[in-house]
């Protein structure tokens, strides 16, 4: 009949819906959910989109920590070949979160001397 959420001041209500789409990804904790209250597990559908990304954190250098854009960098899909870009993301604490993406062919690396080139 649809899902039950909470507000961040506690109170509860229940969102009434046909159909309710978990859509938070592998570390979703829905089904552990539903088993905890004795119901069934969900039909599991997953659909591969072909993107890979792979993200680190850095401390942003002095000086740039403070009003630095996002950064958003991507290949011209003119150029033929699999999709790739990247991103530079300001996050709290002087630091920057920085996320490379590529699409089938295009996957970004997990060795880190790579992925800092």
């Amino acid at each position: 009949d649809g899902v039950r959420v909470r507000t961040r001041d506690g109170a509860e209500r229940t969102l009434r819906a046909g159909l309710v789409v978990d859509a938070t990804g592998r570390a979703s904790r829905t089904a552990r959910w539903l088993a905890d209250a004795g119901l069934p597990a969900p039909e599991r559908r997953e659909v591969d989109t072909g993107l890979v990304y792979a993200s680190r954190l850095y401390r942003a250098p002095e000086g740039a920590r403070d009003g630095f854009p996002v950064v958003n960098v991507q290949q011209d899909p003119r150029t033929g070949g699999p999709g790739r870009g990247g991103v530079l993301l300001p996050v709290e604490d002087g630091r920057w979160l920085v996320t490379l993406f590529g699409t089938t062919g295009g996957e970004p690396t997990s060795d880190t001397a790579a992925f800092e080139r």
